[in-house]
């Protein structure tokens, strides 16, 4: 009983998008708060969550660059395989699945890991500060435009969707299809299993795509509040928060306990 919760706690991911679900509740909750100390007690708790997050994803721009690389060199070369495990996340390094992948799509993907191991390069500089360590003063302005350019990664994130959306249309059965299917309806139930799989395969694959794209499009809620791109209230802000937050542990406790 305690080990899937063992594997969760021990799995950095599961851990930051589970702080990240707290942290906007308490933005939300300190939004609706009345009075000016309830108001100090919920945003010092959401800075110490926040500060933890940023400690967990400190190196990540290694992770991120790494994987632009080599989907430079994909789009470079064509089509290829790529073999890098899938993870799903959204500020962290969620990488291509093993399959695949054409020039465009590599190109997408090489794009929005270079933005984002920017963003993730750029917070670290200002780490220290967060921690009240050092007072600079240009470490607001570092933070706004790193979040800038998370908001241009997030948007290729959406675009890589859309175009994987694209691309995942099922095809019509052909005739001689549809007569290979309704003579196995005939045979054994290994070869039902074997055609309904097939079937809800791209079913699954579509279902992934509209959580990534649910994903971003709650994450991209931050850098629109931040840049004042859109104008978005605290409330807003931490109610696709914790949406992200939530949809993120989901993602990354389905991957580690099935």
């Amino acid at each position: 009983m305690l080990s899937p919760i063992a594997k969760f706690t021990n799995d950095p991911v599961g851990i930051d998008k589970a702080l990240k679900f707290f942290q906007f509740s308490l933005q939300a909750i300190e939004s609706l708060s009345i009075e000016p100390t309830d108001t100090i007690r919920w945003r010092a708790a959401k800075g110490n969550i926040n500060t933890a997050r940023r400690f967990l994803r400190l190196f990540k721009w290694i992770d991120c660059f790494t994987v632009a690389q080599a989907q430079f060199q994909i789009a470079s070369t064509g089509p290829a395989s790529s073999s890098i495990e899938n993870e799903t996340s959204s500020d962290s390094v969620s990488k291509p699945t093993t399959t695949s992948i054409d020039a465009t799509k590599a190109l997408l993907n090489g794009l929005k890991y270079s933005l984002l191991g920017m963003y993730l390069f750029m917070e670290m500089f200002v780490i220290t500060d967060a921690i009240a360590l050092t007072s600079t003063t240009w470490s607001g302005t570092v933070q706004v435009e790193s979040l800038k350019i998370w908001g241009y990664s997030l948007l290729v994130s959406i675009i890589i969707s859309l175009y994987e959306l694209i691309n995942s249309q099922p095809e019509a059965p052909t005739t001689a299809q549809s007569s290979s299917v309704n003579e196995k309806a005939s045979g054994t139930s290994k070869e039902d299993a074997n055609v309904a799989q097939t079937q809800r395969a791209p079913a699954t694959k579509q279902q992934a795509i509209f959580k990534q794209l649910a994903v971003d499009l709650t994450d991209f809620v931050v850098p629109l509040y931040v840049a004042h791109w859109y104008p978005i209230t605290p409330l807003t802000l931490g109610v696709a928060g914790s949406i992200n937050g939530l949809l993120g542990t989901h993602s990354a406790w389905y991957r580690l306990n099935g």
